[in-house]
């Protein structure tokens, strides 16, 4: 079967356009590669297909674009490159003419113009691609820096429970030792007054301690999130499109449970307006969502990943910027003149910096500060010059990911350790006192239930002006503040409830879906280190041969004019590698087909190791 190109538009077959001789298939294999696309923008159509656009725009339709489809066929195999007329740009109009401007559809310049047209909230509170199901709660407390005055206050109350709870206990003992020993019913009643009171006295001063707990320790609280894998997911969704990547989505990466902790400005007051937070976590309350849109987070990721994104049959695949999507190469250049070349000694950076943010309102970020930046210098060592006044390229490449670190707490701060070391030893007296005291407030409660019933008399009998009343008394809870201390190691720690730089970290589920088993993972600083990244994803953009990944230096070749056919083109639809006149490897950096008379135009670049005297220092500052 010859080669054919079929046209349709709205899924109708149609004529042949006026200009389709000048038809022009591009392959573009850079950062938001490989893409295959029209280059031609601007499309004639005369007669039935004329008509059949003017239809559509005079029903009202303008704003609708009107799908344009060109089909290239041969021997039963085919590719389609869907296109779309958008009359929102410049277009002529005529009974018998239309001039229309076509657009992507499906494609990455689709995925470009659409990747920013909404938000995450959008997606959570109109479309409902998004829903609180798809929310994690992750546990954080409040890491505060110490602070002089606090554990003052903490050691003093404290130390004053301490002394109360030892004169209660002393007090007691001795009364109930007269009390054994002589008969007497006003001292016994006396002890019964004395022992109410304890009763509520070791409640006033549990309730004190766990005041002091809450305003100076403060205890556990949680805020949403969502995994990063989740978020292009659910923006993927939304367009229609199905989501890959070798760093999200498989479950052997270091990066698979990479989760995003959105800004968060708003912490509601709890705990009888002591103090801020949400200490259970809230699905019709709190948000998780990404701070942005679509395009905001794909951008903000791929410069932390230095990855580039592809959109191919209904495909979105997210990989590092020099990954090839094919095993090799299948396609080789003929023997034709070469009409130049040149090397790549403009992408010389000799200073690479990759780095987080610091977070303001978290001092988490600046006391843990190593990994947050990484500068990478390409250094000439001064043995291999002659003259340094005649060096000549390089420059600074930065890239900021916006995105600031979660730490994960290790270790209990001054005033969790005075708590904790206090604890210690008075939680045995705690305890014990705490069964003595709900014996009593048992015995109470049952006394003050005997008394209604005594009340109820009263008033049936008439005398109304006789009321006892006693308080109802809630017993004392287990309350083992050493227990709660040392479960706050491997939690997410901030200084304040608020966030106003997102985070980044991986978080670990050691609870099966309970958000109160969350935690930071442990090698979560090396996982997310700036060094570490550097080293994985953004090596390949030096010269210097440091061993792990082969130095970013080539030789660029044009072929200006190559025979190119159809089964040309489906060897290297979506497959930059390809081999040389040589047949040495090489990679396409742009391609330009003309289906029409066969020919093409080959941007390709070949590797060469042309500049040996590189070497590279990384420094990776801890903050000093």
């Amino acid at each position: 079967m010859a080669f054919e190109i079929q046209i349709q538009l709205n899924g109708q077959n149609a004529g042949t356009p006026f200009n389709l001789e000048d038809l022009e298939i591009e392959l573009l294999f850079d950062k938001d590669a490989p893409q295959a696309r029209v280059t031609n923008q601007q499309w004639i159509f005369v007669n039935e297909d004329a008509k059949l656009i003017l239809d559509h725009i005079n029903s009202g339709k303008i704003f609708q674009g009107i799908d344009l489809n060109i089909k290239l066929v041969q021997d039963g195999v085919s590719r389609d490159f869907r296109r779309l007329l958008d009359f929102t740009q410049d277009h002529q109009l005529s009974s018998n003419k239309v001039v229309a401007t076509a657009i992507d559809a499906g494609g990455i310049d689709w995925m470009n113009t659409n990747i920013d047209s909404f938000t995450f909230e959008y997606l959570y509170r109109k479309s409902g691609v998004i829903t609180k199901d798809d929310f994690v709660f992750v546990p954080y407390v409040r890491n505060r820096k110490n602070n002089a005055v606090d554990g003052f206050i903490l050691f003093s109350q404290i130390f004053y429970i301490e002394i109360e709870l030892l004169s209660l206990v002393t007090e007691s003992s001795s009364d109930v030792g007269q009390s054994a020993t002589v008969i007497d019913v006003p001292e016994i009643f006396e002890l019964i007054a004395k022992i109410v009171y304890g009763t509520l006295l070791f409640a006033r001063l549990i309730k004190l301690f766990i005041d002091l707990f809450d305003l100076i320790i403060q205890p556990v609280k949680y805020h949403a999130g969502m995994y990063v894998r989740d978020l292009f997911i659910k923006g993927c969704e939304h367009l229609g499109l199905e989501f890959e990547s070798p760093i999200l989505t498989d479950k052997e990466s270091p990066y698979y449970d990479l989760f995003h902790l959105p800004k968060k400005y708003f912490t509601p007051e709890t705990l009888n307006e002591k103090i801020f937070g949400f200490l259970n976590p809230d699905r019709n309350e709190q948000n998780g969502v990404y701070q942005g849109t679509f395009g905001d987070m794909v951008r903000q990721y791929s410069e932390l990943f230095n990855a580039k994104i592809i959109v191919a049959d209904g495909v979105m695949t997210f990989i590092r910027r020099d990954e090839p999507v094919s095993d090799g190469p299948e396609y080789r250049i003929p023997s034709v003149e070469i009409e130049e070349s040149k090397k790549n000694s403009d992408e010389l950076r000799s200073t690479y910096v990759l780095e987080y943010d610091t977070d303001p309102t978290d001092v988490n970020t600046y006391e843990e500060y190593h990994g947050t930046i990484t500068e990478v210098k390409t250094v000439i060592p001064d043995g291999a010059i002659i003259d340094k006044s005649r060096l000549v390229g390089g420059g600074a490449e930065v890239r900021a990911t916006g995105l600031a670190h979660g730490r994960q707490k290790k270790k209990l701060n001054r005033n969790e350790e005075i708590f904790n070391q206090i604890i210690k030893v008075a939680n045995p007296l705690i305890q014990l006192f705490r069964g003595i005291a709900n014996g009593g407030i048992a015995a109470i409660n049952f006394l003050a239930n005997s008394v209604e019933k005594l009340n109820k008399v009263f008033a049936f009998v008439g005398l109304t002006g006789i009321k006892i009343e006693f308080p109802d008394i809630e017993p004392i809870p287990t309350f083992n503040v050493h227990e709660i201390i040392d479960k706050r190691i491997g939690m997410l720690m901030l200084e304040a409830d608020v966030v106003s730089v997102p985070k980044a970290f991986i978080l670990e589920d050691k609870g099966g879906g309970d958000p109160k088993g969350y935690r930071i993972h442990p090698s979560n600083d090396t996982i997310m280190s700036s060094e570490t990244i550097f080293k994985a994803y953004h090596q390949i953009e030096l010269f210097a041969d440091v061993g792990t990944e082969t130095p970013n230096q080539w030789v660029r070749y044009k072929a200006p004019l190559v025979k190119f056919c159809f089964d040309d083109f489906l060897k290297v639809y979506r497959n930059s590698l390809i081999l040389d006149e040589n047949g040495d490897e090489a990679r396409i950096e742009s391609l330009k087909w003309k289906p029409m008379k066969q020919t093409a135009s080959i941007d390709y670049r070949v590797r060469e190791f042309y500049a040996t005297e590189f070497t590279q220092e990384i420094n990776t500052p801890d903050g000093k």
